[in-house]
């Protein structure tokens, strides 16, 4: 009775920390991997380890690390820079039948930063040189009877339960267990292990680590009295890839310390925070106070340091140890045979010890992004600018090597192919030119964004992801540019005689090509002079330029001017002349063609009869005679050019895609949108008197006039809330807003512990998402660009923050039901599985709230 109230008193401690307390400010830090090998500077410092261990932190770990050693790194595989920690763990092998060994892959380690204890107001940071081991490598049997501390309202718990295994399985939640039980896991085994969070308050580092215990319950609960000092707890989440290995011969997951049950999994800290950072973040972001729910981007501390392309900027270095690890073994690094239990296993030495490797000490190197004026040969640094792709701020030759890439490389590529501008983006690309296509960003705007390393230098930034840095020969002395030309003024001399007048950039046409004449392609000679050459021997009144390398002729074009930066391409023949761009013609009228220049809808093409129209239109109203606009267009979400044009036609396509306004222009021309251009002004009714090209006792628009109409079945679209799962009753995803993808990353995408999943659908609706989303276990879910389906479990990652615009920057609609929106361009409608739904994807939670029967969340 005694035992029994006295676990009553400890279960009704826990109800009362986890329905009051908090437990909910963390933060959760993704890792990449730095090293692999034998490599263990709190248990074996100076010498090799008896056992392989994959390693996340600092590019300079090795056998003699310390804290200040750590602090000289110039890059750490953690996404927080200001973190030089180390984080370690044994590697995962496959030990098949023939008695080979074959290395099972992860994805990195997720290093947790939980508040938990009672204390927490009273938390101090890791003390700099402070080493913890957590789990015993020799164990391989779970102890029931080695308790942590605990009195009569916090109860101990089984130190054992320090370990655990997830099985992510596509058929659905398991339990989780503190050893190897179900290793065929289609979405990864995933390994976890708390640390102990109670300090002595003076000593760095035992060998026993009798300077740290666990608290009470593990991951909660009181410290013991001789261990008054909470310290944050750490969790180490590591997912492998075990169905990436064939198992059908039967044989068995060992770790490298040879453990095949699991209880001998362990993991290793070395504290190289920056003190003031850890101290700021634990404050902030760590309490009753806190907001950020485990977000790095949400606590200021963290965000002002992390680098989104961690894994590609301090990649796995050279091994430390000489010695094979990776692949297929014939033995375990170390000698060590596999061992099952239940007894404790021996640390096995190998007869004949590898060497170290020597590795030059590259700490004392600049890693700094360039900053406008620094020099690299004869080429100076200019800025930095967005890279949209149309056009792409260089827009000249370009190449990729996605090894070598390097600014020496890039220049001098560049230098050898006549261009004075040379441009580096995602690390591998390089783009020249001779002028610039788009603005350089100020340098501020440059300073705040995030770069990538060079392929073929680690010490040298090559852009970002639509991102490009830009340098300028200082030597240049060829040709100068001819000029971005001006429509209606600038001309061009022929040497085939006559000139040409430029009349602007077009966009290409929808399902047709924009000049319809005859055509060719040269992809290395191309200029304006040979293009318009080979149109005018066909007698052709225009001709036009496209992709840098392609022809067109033709006497009219009927489709809309864009702005000129579309048509930045330079020409493959000639470096100082523009010819178009990507699905964009730079046109040019010629003063010796026969006809001049105009316009399809003018032409006086024998429309067609009111038979061959469209069924009948309801719903519709017509507003009045408005007045077109350009860049964008006054109706800018449809156009469409026919023939065979009629009121009807027009209206039918406004109101399949619930666009509330169409318009007719040109006899032959519909625009539909649901905004109007502001611009756009009433005219006289006398400017809309053309008969429309399919149907001439109706009327559709004028020159730059559009005959108007109101779809009066438009029905306004609307984010559902809830969005229900079909065929889940009681399902449901609750809506939580517009966010925006950061730069360069997704705000729904993978993390290393939980993975991600997106999809592109022709037919997609929210309720369609919501359903693929459920089926594959993920809590969250997005909507973007109206065909585009996102799904995660760790909900909106990299900083994702809510769109300035609101809800009105996710308006376009679904394209599976335009009555629904479906996102924006780089914008999500974003979504969460509401509580209680059935199946609860338990997996996709953070361990924060993961496990808890007591709490509903």
């Amino acid at each position: 009775m005694k035992n029994f109230l006295a676990n009553l008193r400890a279960f009704l401690a826990i109800v009362f920390f986890l329905t009051c307390g908090n437990v909910d400010a963390f933060w959760r830090m993704v890792c990449g991997t730095v090293q692999v090998g034998r490599v263990d500077p709190i248990i074996s410092p100076g010498g090799i380890s008896g056992h392989c261990h994959t390693i996340a932190g600092p590019n300079n770990i090795n056998t003699t690390s310390t804290f200040d050693s750590l602090q000289a790194s110039y890059c750490t595989s953690c996404s927080i820079q200001k973190d030089k920690s180390a984080y370690w763990t044994p590697q995962l092998y496959y030990r098949h039948r023939n008695g080979s060994f074959e290395e099972v892959p992860h994805d990195g380690t997720v290093v947790y930063y939980l508040d938990r204890g009672v204390d927490v107001p009273n938390m101090v940071p890791f003390p700099p040189g402070f080493r913890v081991l957590s789990g015993d490598a020799a164990a391989r049997a779970f102890d029931p009877l080695t308790l942590t501390y605990g009195n009569k309202s916090y109860a101990g718990t089984p130190v054992s339960n320090r370990v655990s295994f997830a099985c992510l399985d596509s058929s659905g939640p398991m339990p989780e267990t503190p050893g190897f039980n179900v290793t065929k896991c289609s979405s990864g085994l995933r390994a976890q292990i708390h640390f102990q969070s109670c300090w002595d308050g003076v000593n760095l580092y035992k060998s026993d680590q009798s300077h740290v215990a666990y608290l009470s319950g593990m991951d909660n609960g009181i410290c013991p009295p001789d261990h008054p000092k909470l310290l944050p707890h750490l969790f180490f989440e590591i997912i492998y890839s075990v169905n990436s290995v064939n198992q059908s011969d039967g044989g068995m997951f060992v770790f490298a310390n040879g453990d095949t049950t699991g209880y001998g999994f362990h993991g290793d800290f070395l504290n190289g925070w920056d003190p003031q950072v850890q101290a700021d973040a634990i404050k902030q972001c760590m309490g009753s106070q806190a907001t950020n729910d485990g977000q790095i981007g949400l606590c200021p501390p963290l965000a002002a340091s992390v680098d989104p392309y961690f894994n590609g900027n301090c990649p796995e270095q050279a091994p430390v140890v000489n010695e094979t690890v990776h692949g297929m073994l014939k033995v375990l690094p170390g000698c060590n045979p596999p061992t099952g239990g239940p007894l404790r296993a021996a640390q096995n030495t190998c007869p004949v010890q590898p060497a170290l490797n020597y590795i030059p000490n590259q700490d004392y190197k600049n890693r700094s992004v360039a900053i406008p004026g620094d020099k690299v040969g004869t080429w100076q640094y200019m800025g930095c600018s967005f890279d949209t792709g149309t056009p792409r701020p260089l827009a000249g030759k370009s190449y990729t090597n996605s090894t070598g890439m390097t600014i020496e490389s890039c220049t001098a590529f560049c230098k050898q192919n006549g261009y004075f501008l040379s441009g580096m983006e995602y690390a591998t690309q390089c783009y020249c030119a001779s002028a610039m296509s788009q603005v350089l960003q100020d340098p501020v705007t440059c300073a705040t964004q995030s770069y990538m390393i060079c392929s073929g230098n680690s010490f040298e930034f090559c852009g970002g992801q639509g991102l490009m840095q830009i340098w300028n020969d200082t030597t240049y002395s060829g040709p100068s540019i001819k000029g971005v030309p001006v429509a209606g003024k600038t001309n061009l001399p022929l040497p085939s005689g006559g000139n040409a007048t430029y009349q602007g950039c077009f966009m290409e046409g929808v399902g047709a090509r924009a000049l319809t004449g005859t055509s060719y392609s040269n992809s290395n000679n191309m200029s304006l002079e040979t293009c318009a050459a080979f149109c005018q021997q066909g007698n052709y009144a225009l001709f036009g330029t496209e992709y840098s390398q392609e022809c067109y002729c033709s006497n009219t074009i009927s489709t809309t001017q864009v702005g000129q930066g579309n048509c930045s391409s330079f020409c493959s023949g000639d470096n100082t002349e523009f010819c178009g761009g990507g699905s964009r013609l730079s046109v040019w009228s010629l003063s010796t063609a026969p006809t001049q220049y105009t316009t399809a809808s003018s032409t006086g093409s024998s429309p067609a009869t009111s038979a061959t129209a469209v069924a009948a239109a309801t719903g519709i109203a017509y507003l009045n005679c408005y007045s077109e606009t350009s860049n964008p267009r006054a109706l800018s979400a449809v156009f469409q050019s026919s023939g065979a044009m009629t009121v009807d036609l027009c209206a039918k396509t406004a109101q399949s895609l619930n666009l509330q306004f169409f318009g007719l222009e040109y006899a032959s021309q519909c625009l539909a949108g649901s905004t109007l251009d502001s611009r756009s002004a009433v005219l006289a009714s006398s400017k809309c008197s053309m008969a429309c090209a399919g149907n001439v006792t109706q009327t559709c628009g004028g020159s730059s006039a559009i005959s108007l109409y109101n779809n009066t079945m438009y029905v306004k679209p609307f984010n559902p809330n809830p969005a229900n799962v079909p065929n889940q009753p009681g399902t449901q995803y609750g809506y939580i807003g517009c966010y925006s993808e950061p730069t360069g990353a997704r705000a729904l995408g993978s993390t290393a512990n939980y993975g991600a999943y997106t999809t592109t659908s022709a037919a997609l609706t929210v309720e369609a998402c919501a359903a693929l989303c459920f089926a594959k276990g993920y809590a969250w879910m997005g909507v973007e660009n109206g065909n585009q389906c996102f799904c995660n479990g760790a909900g909106l990652i990299n900083g994702a923050v809510r769109s300035p615009g609101g809800d009105a920057d996710c308006a376009v609609t679904c394209a599976g039901n335009p009555q629904e929106n479906c996102g924006g361009s780089a914008k999500l409608n974003v979504y969460q599985l509401k509580t209680g739904s059935a199946r609860y994807a338990r997996y996709a939670t953070p361990p924060a709230k993961r496990g808890w029967t007591l709490k509903t969340w």
